[in-house]
C-alpha cells in the first residue's frame, strides 16, 4: 500500500502549492480536490496539462479526482442530466491527467432512513455514468459516508449490486464508518473485498463538549451526536486492524490522508503521513 494526500487538506492553497507540499512531506501520490482553485469540470486543456506535468516532475501519481458531483438519489431529473454532462467532461480530464478514478456521490438520506426508491434512482444514474466511464477505461468510486445511502458495508453492497458495473466501487472510510457506528475493519473489509477501490484515512472521536475545536454535529441511528476531527494519533478509530484487513484481502492501492484536525494544514498533513507510514510498517 502507498500513501497519497487528499489535497482537500490544502484547499486554501493553490494546486501548485498543494502538489509541492505533498512532495516535500513524502507522499507517493495525490488525490485531487475537485473544486477550484484546484480542478473542476471547467479546467482548460492548458491547465490540465500543467497539473499533469507538475505531478510528473514531482514524481507524484494522480490517483483521481474527488468531485462533489452526484447526489442522484434526491436530485431532480434535470439536475441529474446536468451532472451526467459534467461527468463526461471529467472523463476527458481524467484521460489527460493519466488518472484512473473519479469520486461521485450517490446521495442521501441516511441508510437507516432511506427507501428502496432512493437506491433505485441512484443506481439508475450511476449506471449511466459507469457506462460512460467504461468507454474511457476509468473507475467510479463512491465514498462510504455518514448521511448517505452507503453508510455501512451492507448498504454499500446493496447499491453496488443494483448498479452491477465492474468499474464502480467504493472508498473505504473508517472515520465515516466510526461516526455511523458500524464495523469499519475486518468484517466490513472482508465483505467489500475487491469492491474497495480506494481508502480514506482520518481521525474522528465522539465528544460531549461542542466548544472543542474542529467539533461538529451529525445525525446517526442514535440521534444527533457530537464529534471531533483529530489527528490520527488522537483518533478513536483504530487503523491498525484496518490496514491489516486490507493487506489480508490483497489491497495494493493507495490510502489517502484526509485530516481536518484543528492544526495548520502542513502540520496535519505531515503528522498524519508519519502516523500512516508507521502503522503500515506494522502490518
Amino acid at each position: 500500500m502507498k500513501i497519497c494526500n487528499f489535497n482537500v487538506i490544502f484547499n486554501r492553497r493553490s494546486i501548485h502549492e498543494a502538489l509541492c507540499l505533498s512532495k516535500e512531506i513524502g507522499y507517493d501520490g495525490v488525490e485531487l480536490w475537485g473544486m477550484e482553485p484546484h480542478i473542476s469540470h471547467e479546467a482548460t486543456p492548458e491547465r490540465i496539462k500543467e497539473i499533469r506535468l507538475m505531478a510528473e516532475d514531482y514524481g507524484l501519481c494522480i490517483t483521481g479526482i474527488s468531485t462533489y458531483e452526484g447526489r442522484f438519489s434526491t436530485a431532480c431529473d434535470e439536475e441529474c442530466l446536468k451532472t451526467v454532462e459534467r461527468f463526461e467532461k471529467y472523463m476527458e480530464i481524467l484521460a489527460n491527467l493519466n488518472a484512473g478514478m473519479i469520486r461521485i456521490a450517490c446521495g442521501g438520506p441516511n441508510a437507516f432512513l432511506a427507501e428502496h426508491y432512493h437506491y433505485e434512482k441512484a443506481a439508475y444514474w450511476i449506471k449511466k455514468c459507469a457506462d460512460i466511464a467504461k468507454g474511457y477505461g476509468k473507475k467510479i468510486i463512491m465514498e462510504i459516508h455518514n448521511n448517505s445511502l452507503i453508510e455501512t458495508a451492507d448498504s454499500a453492497l446493496e447499491l453496488l449490486d443494483m448498479i452491477d458495473r465492474g468499474n464502480v466501487g467504493v472508498i473505504h472510510d473508517a472515520g465515516n464508518m466510526y461516526i455511523t457506528d458500524t464495523n469499519y475493519s475486518h468484517e466490513s473489509i472482508r465483505k467489500l473485498g475487491k469492491k474497495i477501490f480506494h481508502v480514506h484515512v482520518k481521525g474522528e472521536k465522539r465528544i460531549s463538549d461542542k466548544k472543542l475545536p474542529a467539533s461538529f454535529e451529525n445525525r446517526t441511528k442514535h440521534g444527533i451526536e457530537l464529534f471531533q476531527q483529530t489527528l490520527l494519533k488522537d483518533s478513536a478509530v483504530d487503523y491498525l486492524p484496518v490496514f491489516k484487513a486490507l493487506k489480508e484481502i490483497g489491497y495494493d492501492g493507495y490510502v489517502s490522508s484526509e485530516c481536518f484536525a484543528d492544526f495548520p494544514d502542513t502540520e496535519r498533513a505531515r503528522l498524519d503521513f508519519m502516523e500512516i507510514k508507521k502503522l503500515l510498517s506494522m502490518v
